[in-house]
């Protein structure tokens, strides 16, 4: 990686310039690259929409942050202004990388955008390259079963990431990854950090099985038992 850094007015703008060379602004603007023909599909999370788009030969995923729960209503996509590094892209930028090094299946971060409003306020974007080939959990499950084997081996790579004190806040199955190669990889870091202690990792791999079982009684299509759940936990223990 061979970060750049760029002020544009009251944007700010990092990047890896060995996978975005002489990056713009505009690369973070939707319209633009539908516009320049880059834009290849819109997809959707929990938080709102996500684009893939591909530039340099590779294909990117652009997120715009947005609020979750009660402050959503209130503040939408705008977060309160402390320093540049204590914004939410930075932590995850700084978050990603020390996975990276650490050979965890994540994604590569690319790119990085704060726009300040005013003194207090600032709204964020994020670019990662994209995981070729795979799908979240959750449609998987909608489609298919995962084999025993799947679910231990979800197991095994969730051990891993704990065992290097990495937190996900939001473990659930639409941020798990599955490759053609039945391999598991994480995403969506934001509020992500490194954490020291036991407690937190049970606690995660709950909200893994709340997300699971809330869904299924949603949708009985869900290919989701508690035996499944069992066998996660069962490789868990027994360590990657």
């Amino acid at each position: 990686m061979r970060l750049a850094e760029v002020s544009y007015g009251n944007q700010y703008v990092a990047y890896d310039a060995e996978l975005l060379p002489g990056l713009a602004p505009a690369v973070f603007d939707p319209e633009y690259l539908r516009a320049e023909g880059l834009l290849r599909a819109t997809t959707s999370s929990l938080r709102g929409a996500v684009w893939v788009f591909e530039l340099n030969g590779n294909t990117f995923l652009l997120r715009h942050y947005r609020r979750g729960g009660a402050l959503s209503r209130l503040m939408r996509d705008r977060y309160l202004w402390l320093s540049r590094a204590r914004t939410r892209p930075a932590r995850e930028w700084r978050v990603l990388g020390e996975m990276r090094a650490r050979g965890l299946p994540v994604p590569a971060p690319a790119a990085w955008r704060v726009v300040r409003h005013g003194p207090l306020l600032y709204r964020a974007d994020f670019i990662t390259v994209l995981i070729r080939g795979c799908e979240t959990l959750h449609r998987l499950l909608l489609e298919r079963e995962l084999p025993e084997e799947g679910w231990r081996r979800l197991g095994a790579t969730l051990r891993r990431f704990h065992d290097c004190r990495v937190w996900h806040p939001d473990l659930t199955a639409g941020n798990i990854l599955v490759d053609g190669e039945g391999r598991f990889h994480l995403v969506d870091f934001d509020r992500a950090r490194l954490r020291r202690g036991e407690r937190w990792k049970a606690r995660s791999l709950c909200r893994l099985r709340r997300f699971l079982v809330k869904q299924h009684g949603l949708d009985p299509a869900l290919r989701y038992r508690d035996a499944h759940f069992r066998s996660l936990v069962d490789a868990y223990r027994n360590g990657p």
